[in-house]
Order: C-alpha cells, then sequence, then structure tokens
C-alpha cells in the first residue's frame, strides 16, 4: 500500500506528506460502531457505565469505554491509551455522540478535545446508519473547528468496481 499503509495528508498535485504514526493509528470515528465499540470483545477493554443523563431533552446512557496501550503499539515510548465516551439514545440505543481527547498531529503532548454527534438515523438494510454527522473539534478557549457531514443517500453492500481501487497515473 502507498505510504505503508499510514495514509496521507496534505495532498496537492504530487506532493503527498506521511501522517504522523500516531495520528495514522486513530480510529475512524465518524462511524459510531468503529470507534472504540469495535473492541467490544477485547478483554483489555475497560467499560464503565456512568448512568443515564439528560441532553437536549433526551435521556442518553453514558458509558465510558478505555483501552490501555499495548507495548508494541506504543510510538516514540509514549502510552497512548484510547478512552473514548460514549453517549446512547435511551430509547432506540443507538450512539447519540462520542467525546474523546485527540493528540494533534504536531505535538503528542497536546490534547484537544474532540466530540461527533449522531442523529437522523435511518434504516439502510439491515442497519441503521446516523444520516447527519456533526464533529466539533477544539474549545471555546483555543478555538474550535466543526465540521457537519449530511447523507443524501446510503446503501449497504453496494458493488464496487475493480477500477476505483486501481494506481492513479502508475503509482504502486
Amino acid at each position: 500500500m502507498k505510504r505503508k499503509g499510514r495514509g496521507a495528508q496534505n495532498i496537492s498535485g504530487d506532493r503527498e506528506t506521511a501522517l504522523p504514526d500516531h495520528v495514522a493509528v486513530r480510529r475512524p470515528t465518524i462511524i459510531p460502531n468503529l470507534d472504540l465499540l469495535a473492541e467490544i470483545d477485547n478483554p483489555n477493554l475497560i467499560s464503565e457505565s456512568k448512568g443515564l443523563e439528560q441532553r437536549n431533552g433526551r435521556s442518553e446512557h453514558h458509558i465510558a469505554l478505555r483501552l490501555p496501550d499495548s507495548a508494541q503499539h506504543r510510538v516514540f515510548g509514549r502510552k497512548l491509551d484510547e478512552a473514548v465516551e460514549v453517549y446512547l439514545d435511551a430509547s432506540t440505543f443507538l450512539v447519540a455522540r462520542t467525546e474523546r481527547f485527540l493528540r494533534t498531529a504536531e505535538d503528542m503532548d497536546l490534547m484537544v478535545p474532540s466530540s461527533v454527534e449522531f442523529s437522523d438515523y435511518r434504516r439502510v438494510g439491515p442497519l441503521y446508519i446516523p444520516f447527519r454527522i456533526v464533529n466539533t473539534t477544539g474549545d471555546r478557549r483555543m478555538g474550535m473547528h466543526q465540521t457537519t457531514m449530511v447523507l443524501s443517500n446510503a446503501d449497504v453492500n453496494a458493488a464496487v468496481p475493480d477500477a476505483l481501487f486501481a494506481p492513479r497515473g502508475g503509482q504502486q
């Protein structure tokens, strides 16, 4: 794979910069069940129910998940424990939002708050998919960046042409 599977950032023309190692290992947090919830069978996952909370007139189950770093995944000798606060809608048990602290790409010692809110769930085949995802990084003190993704449609197990995975411009 390109960049040894690490991904790239700052793509402009032919120039790509490889993601720093501590950023390349992040989970796809905008997909609710690919977050730490995907580790639910991992015996090292620590979960704690924080109880029922009210938010915007709705009841949410607050669950704290933490996955301690294993020695083989340490970057520059630093522990990269993963922790996320998950809020499940009490009536549907779908993920309403997640909160965590992320290390910045520029400085492994700087942690910024990040939250992702999921709403407008619709049934697509056998799954419920959030059609509105709001990702907020930062806070009022350090500045905030917010991205809203609204899906117009979704398909499950759609056929994907092999040509989409062909190298671009003869790159390997």
